[in-house]
């Protein structure tokens, strides 16, 4: 079939400081949520999750943090709209593109909700979706934050960061930034993935298609050739340790990429 253009029910509790839920009819495919906003901004969408079920599969701050993601991809938003893509449209080919499209036959809901910002004023919410045949969940994009502080600047460790499923790109969240190095199993077999200073990083990514948030974030992104089988595999690694160089102390927020199926991470 070809795609459906459609709105979605009026989302609850568009009010000043509360719980918003977007309840989301099951059956055909998601390849896109889009909300139109009035007297609203994303970052005032706090605590953003996307639900199957009971599970979060999206899960970051606001959704000031998937604008950001949206920008980075050059997947254009116009003013007054947040989109959350679950069809990836800076994949090569139209099959890897739709393959992480949320397709719904096998879940038992689909939800977005969000915390409203206390000081919006006169907000108003409208949904839309794009959506295509109707197929079971398959693989989906995960969004995960993981926050650190640290207490002094140079070159750090995050050891932390959970393995099993692929991921498709590290974001980090802090305005300085340096230079970043990804080691997979340390120890025996152990090796570099990454050893790029952050101007380098964003030079590469630029040649790709990818508009870095410079001021704000330095990104790791394993797919820049838009394959599939560039996803990064972490099932059997032993060891997955992120570096940043930072020229300052403070909080550094890593939100990852994750290509992962229902009973993943």
């Amino acid at each position: 079939m070809s795609r459906s253009f459609e709105r979605l029910s009026q989302p609850n509790n568009v009010v000043a400081g509360g719980r918003v839920t977007q309840h989301c009819p099951l059956g055909l495919s998601y390849d896109s949520i889009i909300f139109k906003l009035t007297n609203v901004t994303p970052v005032q969408m706090k605590n953003l999750k996307v639900l199957t079920g009971a599970k979060a599969q999206w899960d970051v701050k606001d959704g000031g943090v998937i604008a950001d993601i949206n920008s980075y991809y050059q997947r254009d938003e116009s003013t007054g709209f947040l989109t959350l893509w679950f069809y990836r449209p800076e994949m090569s080919t139209e099959e890897e593109r739709a393959l992480t499209s949320m397709g719904t036959l096998d879940i038992p809901s689909l939800t977005v909700q969000f915390d409203l910002d206390g000081a919006v004023t006169d907000p108003a919410i409208e949904t839309y979706a794009i959506r295509r045949a109707a197929a079971p969940m398959g693989l989906i994009t995960k969004l995960r934050e993981f926050p650190t502080t640290f207490a002094t600047s140079g070159r750090q460790d995050i050891d932390n960061i959970p393995r099993g499923a692929r991921i498709t790109a590290f974001h980090l969240f802090k305005d300085d930034v340096s230079e970043v190095e990804l080691e997979i199993n340390n120890g025996a077999g152990s090796g570099k993935v990454v050893e790029f200073p952050k101007d380098l990083l964003e030079a590469v990514q630029k040649q790709h298609g990818r508009t870095p948030l410079t001021a704000k974030a330095t990104h790791v992104d394993m797919n820049l050739l838009g394959k599939l089988k560039q996803y990064m595999p972490t099932a059997h690694l032993k060891d997955m340790r992120l570096k940043p160089t930072i020229d300052s102390s403070g909080a550094l927020t890593t939100l990852v990429e994750y290509i992962d199926g229902f009973q993943g991470i």
